[in-house]
């Protein structure tokens, strides 16, 4: 059979042995989507690096500053691990009920299967995950086979060692630059291969993208970059929750558990007030009258000091100030002597605990979590848990609202499942989610139920 030559776009063929040419039909669109280019600002024209942040770390500081808070970084498992749910099927949609809504049946084929539900694929899914409930930024890496007829593998790479190359003319995003000292290390070496590798990315929006990707025969790795849009982002998307960051949310949550350990380890310094009287000094220091300033105001600081190591840290509580009384010689009346008065500090009790309160539920309304879900704060005055039948609400509320994530991570394994055939091969071809619901709240009679969303 004579070698059939056909153009890029498909339009022109040629049968060389026959010498025949063939004319076809246009599939390109008639126009091409508007794309644009961006100036940074914060980049150098030497290192073509697009800036994540001002000073290239911003995904390192989120990661320092979720590090210390560990209600938030725990919010954030909460959500990757209700998204993961129970791991994913792959089914086919054989018809459509009269509610518009589609039957499906389980796909057995043993290749499909052992693809979508190996280990590499669960890895993928819980680190893409991770990376868009922190970033809102996902770096999938695809890699092809030998003969480039198959997707053999779907990883991904860490967002905080991912950074775009800066966009050319045209508007397009072609090469993420791969580093695991950015966010870490403040010295990269972008010119060191042993650090640095330039990785070809595929933009998600083209058209006809399995073909366009066959096409490109050096193309055996690449990263197939999704995201969760927001408004006014080009290169990062920056995830909803950061706003807590911005107006200072964070930083508030962060300062209770400090402010409340200075309380306890100086409430002694607060709680109390101690007066000496004068004649105290003379009745300690014999030639007190003769003493100059600068030695009476050291004698005093000494005091000050035995008094402080006394009274101060928790470690001391209990001690026991010993405070020598005298009497008028002449009189035999009690001289005047210390007095140590009890202040009413109404805030170290339950200090800062309804900022703290209110610092949480910021938080949680930020990641889109329902309290009566992940459990409120109920450190002193409740903030309500919610009962058996509002957790069964609030958890199907989240199942119903939780698909637009999840699709963003599904993308890459449906580009993989028709670049290897599997959806000319059935249909209807979709992956999707397996969740289970709780349909009573009697905790004596409970039925539970799996779906596929």
């Amino acid at each position: 059979m004579d070698e059939l030559i056909i153009s890029e776009d498909r339009t022109i063929a040629y049968i060389p042995g026959h010498q025949v040419a063939i004319s076809m039909q246009s599939e390109q669109p008639a126009a091409q989507p508007t794309t644009g280019t961006v100036n940074i600002p914060f980049a150098t024209n030497i290192s073509r690096i697009a800036y994540w942040g001002e000073d290239n770390n911003f995904p390192g500081m989120i990661q320092a500053l979720l590090a210390n808070d560990a209600e938030m970084t725990k919010l954030l498992d909460w959500a990757v691990r209700a998204a993961m749910g129970k791991g994913i099927s792959v089914l086919q949609i054989v018809d459509w009920d009269d509610d518009g809504l589609p039957i499906y049946k389980p796909i057995k084929d043993p290749d499909i299967q052992q693809y979508f539900t190996n280990r590499s694929i669960r890895m993928y899914t819980h680190k893409a995950f991770i990376d868009l409930f922190t970033f809102f930024n996902v770096f999938p890496e695809l890699i092809t086979t030998k003969d480039r007829s198959q997707i053999y593998s779907i990883g991904i790479n860490q967002a905080m060692h991912c950074r775009w190359e800066q966009m050319g003319m045209d508007g397009k995003l072609k090469n993420v630059v791969h580093n695991k000292n950015f966010g870490v290390n403040a010295m990269v070496n972008l010119s060191d291969p042993t650090q640095t590798e330039v990785i070809p990315a595929i933009d998600p929006f083209g058209f006809n993208l399995v073909d366009t990707v066959r096409a490109n025969k050096s193309l055996t790795k690449f990263i197939f970059p999704v995201n969760y849009p927001t408004i006014g982002r080009t290169y990062y998307q920056v995830a909803h929750w950061d706003g807590l960051r911005v107006s200072g949310w964070l930083e508030i949550a962060a300062k209770v558990p400090a402010f409340k350990k200075a309380l306890m380890e100086n409430q002694m310094t607060i709680k109390y007030l101690i007066r000496i009287p004068n004649n105290y000094w003379p009745s300690v220091y014999k030639d007190w009258d003769n003493m100059k300033d600068a030695a009476r105001s050291e004698a005093k600081k000494k005091k000050m000091r035995e008094i402080d190591k006394t009274l101060t840290d928790t470690k001391n509580a209990g001690k026991s100030i010993m405070n020598e009384v005298g009497f008028d010689p002449v009189t035999k009346e009690k001289l005047p002597g210390w007095e140590i008065d009890v202040i009413n500090d109404k805030t170290s009790a339950g200090a800062f605990l309804e900022d703290s309160q209110e610092a949480s539920a910021h938080k949680m309304r930020a990641l889109g979590l329902d309290n009566s879900l992940v459990g409120a704060l109920e450190t002193g005055k409740k903030m309500g848990g919610g009962s058996g039948s509002d957790k069964l609400q609030a958890w199907n509320i989240f199942l119903a609202l939780i698909s637009p994530y999840r699709d963003v991570v599904l993308d890459p394994l449906y580009f993989a499942a028709e670049f290897n055939g599997y959806i000319d091969r059935f249909p209807g071809f979709t992956i999707a989610f397996r969740d289970t619901i709780l349909q009573t709240q009697n905790i004596n009679n409970q039925v539970t139920q799996e779906i596929a969303n």
